[in-house]
């Protein structure tokens, strides 16, 4: 819990971060969700470290929910269990691994993809994950479909791109290259053109009165009812209640006021002038101004 209360910590000044979504990869096969109790109380405790520091050092409450990886347990059974029970353990919203996202098949019929159904009364903010590199490079049409398609934006608030960095399977927006002059640096690549491309042509598209409603059709997505405690079923073994917390709050409370670091500095980082370490740092994720 003292690593994930430093990067929550690090980040959560950040005013560009949308929220910290936990992966629950641990429960990936019906054996393992046992343990879901133990995702919830991650929950609880890193809401209530964001609670403090909200109070303490007047920043904004970071809201935190779970990203739900592409496994064989049903998607409804984890969002039921994300969702149920004392709100101080609950998520804030719900991310979900749309792997087989094909917008113009799911768009074709009248009943509509099923997540758009298990989702059409949610009571939080609910994304998917999309984007995987069928083709290659990716022309990013699904992008359109997500922000254009009245029922997609009732009840999505959005998509999530896969991935950022570039990886052996070149799924990445942005890639790590070595240049003429020996240094490495991240670079955009097709893709991330592509997707901006088609975000831009989604909202040129979209007439104005759609876009000054957009918080009306969130708050109609969000207006839904909160699902009932889940009980232990073929699909989710979640025995037992959360577990209590482990951390000593009083001491959490008073490194928070202190200021007080969660790691201590090695010697040799001391040592270094602030300029040293911005050249080193400088050196380590360069970054090209020209095309940044």
């Amino acid at each position: 819990m003292q690593r994930f209360f430093q990067a929550v910590e690090n980040l959560a000044s950040y005013p560009n971060l949308l929220g910290f979504a936990i992966p629950n990869d641990l429960l990936r096969v019906l054996e393992r969700t046992v343990a879901a109790p133990i995702i919830r109380a991650m929950v609880r405790d890193i809401r209530r470290y964001l609670s403090l520091l909200a109070v303490k050092r007047n920043q904004r409450i970071v809201p935190v929910g779970i990203f739900s990886l592409d496994m064989s347990l049903p998607l409804k059974d984890q969002f039921e269990y994300c969702c149920s029970g004392d709100d101080n353990e609950t998520v804030d919203f719900f991310v979900f691994d749309y792997v087989c996202f094909d917008a113009k098949r799911a768009m074709q019929t009248s009943k509509g993809p099923e997540p758009l159904e298990m989702f059409f009364n949610t009571h939080i903010p609910v994304s998917f994950v999309y984007g995987y590199n069928r083709l290659i490079p990716r022309g990013f049409l699904d992008t359109r479909t997500i922000y254009l398609h009245p029922d997609m934006r009732h009840v999505f608030s959005g998509g999530i791109v896969f991935q950022f960095f570039d990886g052996p399977n070149r799924d990445g927006l942005v890639a790590l290259t070595r240049r003429n002059d020996g240094r490495l640096y991240y670079d955009k690549t097709i893709d991330y053109w592509n997707l901006r491309d088609s975000v831009n042509m989604a909202f040129v598209t979209l007439p104005a009165s759609i876009i000054a409603r957009s918080r009306l059709v969130e708050t109609a997505a969000m207006s839904g009812t909160k699902p009932k405690r889940s009980h232990i079923n073929q699909n989710m073994l979640a025995i037992g209640q959360v577990p209590a917390s482990p951390v000593n709050w009083t001491e959490v409370e008073a490194h928070i006021i202190d200021d007080g670091e969660w790691v201590d500095a090695g010697k040799e980082w001391l040592d270094l002038t602030v300029e040293d370490l911005t050249a080193s740092m400088w050196d380590k994720l360069n970054i090209d101004e020209a095309n940044s």
